[in-house]
Parts: C-alpha cells; sequence; structure tokens
C-alpha cells in the first residue's frame, strides 16, 4: 500500500478536507492507492455497513492509529502469508 499526498489541481482538493460530521478536529485528504481487489474488499465489507470503501478504509486507519494497532495488524498480515 502507497500513502501519497493528493496532488490535484482542483482548487477544492488543494486546501484540507474538513469533514464538519464529527468533532471539530480538521480531516486531511490523504490519497492511497490499493490494489484493486483490495478496493472491491472493502467496498464489499463497508456495504454491509453501509458505508462507502473510502469511509471503512478511513474508519480502519483511524481506529488502527488510534489504538496503536500497527505492529498486531502487520503481524497477523505476516501470519497470513
Amino acid at each position: 500500500m502507497d500513502l501519497v499526498p493528493s496532488t490535484e489541481t482542483n482548487a477544492a482538493t488543494q486546501r484540507k478536507s474538513v469533514d464538519r460530521r464529527s468533532s471539530a478536529e480538521a480531516r486531511i485528504e490523504l490519497k492511497v492507492l490499493l490494489p484493486q481487489i483490495t478496493t472491491e474488499q472493502l467496498r464489499q465489507r463497508g456495504a454491509l455497513r453501509g458505508v462507502s470503501g473510502s469511509t471503512l478504509a478511513s474508519e480502519l486507519l483511524v481506529a488502527i492509529a488510534r489504538d496503536g494497532l500497527y505492529d498486531a495488524v502487520l503481524d497477523a498480515q505476516n501470519d497470513s502469508s
């Protein structure tokens, strides 16, 4: 997975994306490059929760960072390989 800042020239995407649905915490747009199969899996799982694949991916990344689950997630990935 590659994480790269979004660099589109559209003025709307150049500024910080602020999500006013949650707390006053600012949200920053981040472009993430994923394998096609992964995006489809996120879309399918998100649909079961009634959210988009992008929203699900965002929620997962926030939970991993908030709870410090980096090693647990990466170790689980290595165990299944």
